[in-house]
């Protein structure tokens, strides 16, 4: 769950696909196939997709859980992209701007013929990434 409070702060691991990388933190690895996490009810396309979470693995099994990030030389800011050029994400409300304020679960955005946008009363989000030093 993200909150504007909460600023995250990942470690990135090459991803071993060109300039693409896995993220993690001190709470785990970071995916969106977390078993635990929401899934999307709402979504036509993502009814199964799960909340993005970073979490200790529990087992072997979940050991390859891992999305890959990237970036995309040309756009005019770093947004934090994954999969085949999944550059959105859905959400749905805004994330709180106090810490008593809980977080929403973020999902990936899916969509086709069915769901062109994100579900009704959702948000589509973009993430930014500014390393850790930077301005």
């Amino acid at each position: 769950m993200l909150t504007m409070s909460e600023c995250a702060v990942f470690t990135r691991l090459d991803g071993g696909f060109g300039t693409s990388v896995k993220l993690s933190t001190s709470s785990g690895n970071c995916t969106f196939m977390n078993p635990n996490m929401p899934t999307n009810k709402d979504s036509y396309y993502g009814s199964d997709s799960h909340a993005w979470s970073c979490w200790d693995v529990p087992s072997p099994e979940y050991d390859s859980v891992w999305e890959h990030y990237y970036t995309i030389k040309g756009f005019k800011y770093p947004f934090v992209c994954n999969g085949n050029i999944n550059c959105f994400y859905d959400t749905v409300a805004p994330p709180g701007p106090s810490p008593e304020e809980k977080g929403h679960p973020v999902w990936q955005f899916f969509w086709g013929a069915h769901q062109m946008d994100v579900p009704p009363g959702h948000l589509q989000v973009i993430w930014l990434w500014v390393p850790v030093g930077s301005s």
